[in-house]
């Protein structure tokens, strides 16, 4: 029964208990990924906790969950492959049931992470067709879109969502020729800096436009965009090389704040 209300509790993002927005946000960042092998070992944490673990304590949980989607993002976005991204939450389980302690666990998930291959991997194209990567990218920009929000502000968000090419994935508009050179298309186009999210609709209709068009568009409902993360393009005069990297560097910046484990791994080894 404590693990049916737990695995109920995970899937509904529902940590009233806890008074920590940020804990919210991380389980939604997961829940919106399109595999959940993270579910079990946040089952276990919670499971120990009802049993009353003496090595597990219910005020870490937090902190795990924080590590734990820290490492598992980093191998979603270094394009681990299946077996090697499950790593992490198979660590974490085992050392959970066999009632090892908290500091254990935690390294022994941070000895999965790869600060350096995940810097690198943040400077590659992130956007690919493929179902799993769609969701993938879908989950971080709508992280990044909570994150310009307060920490008391908890958004919720309904109906299709689409990911949106402000250059568009093809130039065949005369802006965009005069703007990007073909090699400069390709280098840019599919880069977290390009990238952003809009309701279904309106992607259908923004499609090749040009710059000016995709703005009134952006902001058709109400005259306001949807997302936080679009509303910024909407105040750019012109989407060229220096706005898109310059975007780009931010996102990086905010990524790796979220995702680096380099600021646990001295405190805790």
């Amino acid at each position: 029964l404590n693990s049916a209300k737990n695995y109920v509790k995970i899937i509904e993002n529902d940590f009233s208990d806890f008074d920590d927005k940020n804990l919210e946000r991380r389980t939604k960042t997961l829940s919106n990924l399109s595999n959940d092998e993270w579910v079990p070992p946040l089952m276990a944490y919670l499971n120990k906790v009802s049993n009353g673990s003496q090595k597990i304590k219910k005020e870490n949980f937090p902190k795990f969950v924080e590590i734990l989607e820290a490492v598992y993002l980093q191998g979603w976005i270094r394009k681990q492959i299946k077996s090697q991204r499950e790593g992490v939450s198979y660590t974490a389980l085992a050392l959970i049931n066999n009632d090892k302690n908290f500091s254990e666990i935690i390294n022994a998930i941070i000895s999965h992470s790869d600060n350096e291959g995940f810097k690198l991997a943040l400077d590659l194209p992130i956007y690919e067709p493929r179902p799993n990567q769609v969701a993938l990218l879908r989950s971080i920009l709508l992280r990044i879109d909570m994150e310009m929000q307060d920490i008391s502000v908890s958004k919720t968000y309904n109906g299709r969502i689409t990911i949106e090419h402000i250059l568009p994935q093809k130039i065949s508009n005369q802006y965009w020729q005069s703007e990007f050179s073909d090699e400069q298309h390709e280098f840019w186009v599919h880069r977290i800096g390009n990238l952003t999210l809009i309701s279904g609709h309106k992607n259908s209709e923004a499609q090749n436009s040009d710059f000016n068009k995709k703005k009134s568009i952006y902001k058709k409902l109400n005259s306001r965009a949807s997302f936080d993360i679009t509303k910024d393009i909407c105040d750019n005069d012109i989407w060229s090389i220096q706005t898109i990297e310059k975007r780009h560097n931010q996102f990086k910046k905010l990524m790796m704040q979220l995702w680096s484990t380099e600021k646990y791994q001295d405190s805790l080894l």
